[in-house]
């Protein structure tokens, strides 16, 4: 895994973003920053701390899921970057950037 801070297009805002190996976003920054810099600070925060936030996992009622993760002030830091059918698979794509998110290379 890597990160990654890139511009929002046609805008002066960036976000950071963790991007798998086979190239698939996994997770984002749950907001835009004003700055490069402020984005990268962000990713280096959440880096350091993946593996304290609190993960969770929602569904609607269509049967998709997706994962968030919260910092311990309950402030949401990240959000997963699509859907699953279903909770376990969404309970496992988190568990992979808890447990590796610290470890991946970048910002």
């Amino acid at each position: 895994m890597r990160y990654a801070v890139d511009p929002k297009p046609g805008s002066d805002f960036y976000r950071w973003r963790l991007v798998a190996i086979n190239g698939r976003t996994v997770a984002v920054s749950k907001e835009w920053f004003y700055s490069q810099g402020s984005a990268r600070t962000a990713a280096m925060r959440f880096k350091s701390r993946c593996r304290t936030w609190n993960y969770e996992v929602y569904g609607d009622l269509k049967g998709i899921y997706r994962w968030r993760a919260k910092s311990s002030e309950n402030q949401i830091i990240a959000l997963c970057n699509g859907t699953f059918s279903s909770q376990f698979s969404a309970r496992n794509a988190a568990s992979d950037v808890r447990d590796n998110g610290g470890t991946a290379d970048g910002p």
